[in-house]
C-alpha cells in the first residue's frame, strides 16, 4: 500500500490486513459478526404508521365487500296506479253527469210550451222523384215529419233520416196511429240535389219517405217558410265550376199538422222515445179534437 509522508514520519493509512501482525482477532471478527446481524439482517420491521396507516387503508377499501345497489324506482307503481284510477273514475262520472244534464236541458227546451201560433209553414212547391210538381196542400189530412238536409251531408243527415225512419216504423206499428204520418225529406241544395240524385240517394233509406227538391227560388221560399238557416261554405271564387263544397243548415225535424199548421219540432239531442211518446199524443190528441175526420180515415 503507498505510504503517505506526513512531516518527518512514514505511517500507512490503514493497516495492511496482509501483515498477519495487522489482522484482528478472532474474538474482535464474531463480534463485528453479530453486530452486523443485529442491525441489519435481524432488524425488525420500522413501526412507522404511515405506510401502515396507507396498506391499511388500502387493504380496507379492497377488502370491503361493495355497497348494495339501491333499487332503481319505478315509473308505475300500486299507489300511482290507484290514483289513475280514481281520477279516471272521476273524470267519466263528471262526464257522464255533464251529458245528462245537457240532454235533460234539451228534453226541457224541447218540451217548452208557448203560447199562441208559430209562425213556422206555409205554401210551398217543389218537385218529388217522380218528377211531379207537389204542394204543401196534397199532405193534408196526414201528419208530416219534415226534415231539411242535402245528399252530399256525410254524417249527420244520415243519421238523422235512419233516426227518422226507426221513429217511423215505431209509430206504424200502432194500429192507432198507422196511416197517419208521412216522413218528407226537403232538399235545401238544389244545385247538386237534382231529382236523379234524390232517387239515387233514397235507395238507402225507408222506402216511406218522399224526396222533395226544386229551383233555388222553390227552396229559399220554403226554407224560408219554416225558418230553416242554410248556407254554403267551402265555396270558391268561381262557384259555377266547383261542386265540392258543403252546407251548412239547422238541424231540425218538424212536426206539421193535418191542417198544414205547426205543431211541434225536434233538435238531433232529443231522444227518439221521447219524440215517439210525444207525436203519439200529439195524434191522439189531434184525433180527439178532430172526430169526423179520424172516423173518416179509418172508413
Amino acid at each position: 500500500m503507498e505510504k503517505i509522508v506526513l512531516g518527518s514520519s512514514t505511517q500507512p493509512l490503514w493497516p495492511s490486513h496482509t501483515s498477519e501482525q495487522t489482522r484482528p482477532p478472532q474474538a474482535q471478527m464474531n463480534a463485528l459478526r453479530t453486530s452486523f446481524r443485529r442491525n441489519f439482517l435481524l432488524r425488525p420491521r420500522s413501526t412507522s404508521t404511515t405506510p401502515t396507516t396507507f396498506l391499511s387503508h388500502h387493504r380496507t377499501f379492497s377488502a370491503a365487500p361493495p355497497r348494495p345497489t339501491p333499487p332503481r324506482a319505478t315509473p308505475v307503481t300500486w299507489a300511482s296506479l290507484a290514483v289513475c284510477m280514481a281520477v279516471g273514475t272521476g273524470l267519466v262520472t263528471y262526464y257522464q253527469s255533464e251529458k245528462e244534464r245537457r240532454q235533460t236541458q234539451v228534453t226541457m227546451g224541447s218540451q217548452t210550451k208557448t203560447i199562441g201560433k208559430a209562425a213556422i209553414g206555409g205554401p210551398w212547391s217543389l218537385f218529388n222523384t217522380n218528377g211531379r210538381l207537389v204542394t204543401d196542400t196534397d199532405y193534408r189530412g196526414k201528419f208530416q215529419f219534415v226534415y231539411f238536409g242535402f245528399t252530399r251531408c256525410p254524417d249527420i243527415c244520415p243519421n238523422e233520416l235512419v233516426k227518422i225512419g226507426k221513429i217511423f216504423e215505431k209509430l206504424e206499428s200502432n194500429p192507432s196511429l198507422s196511416g197517419q204520418i208521412k216522413p218528407v225529406f226537403i232538399s235545401i241544395d238544389p244545385r247538386r240535389d237534382t231529382i236523379d240524385q234524390l232517387q239515387e240517394y233514397s235507395q238507402d233509406f225507408h222506402p216511406s219517405f218522399d224526396w222533395l227538391t226544386g229551383t233555388p227560388e222553390q227552396v229559399n221560399a220554403v226554407a224560408k217558410a219554416y225558418r230553416v238557416y242554410w248556407s254554403k261554405v267551402d265555396v270558391t271564387t268561381d262557384e259555377d265550376d266547383d261542386d265540392e263544397y258543403s252546407v251548412d243548415h239547422t238541424i231540425v225535424t218538424y212536426l206539421m199538422g193535418p191542417d198544414g199548421d205547426f205543431v211541434d219540432l225536434f233538435t238531433s239531442g232529443v231522444d227518439s222515445k221521447q219524440i215517439i211518446e210525444k207525436i203519439t199524443n200529439h195524434v191522439v190528441q189531434w184525433n180527439e179534437n178532430h172526430p169526423a175526420e179520424a172516423e173518416e180515415k179509418k172508413e
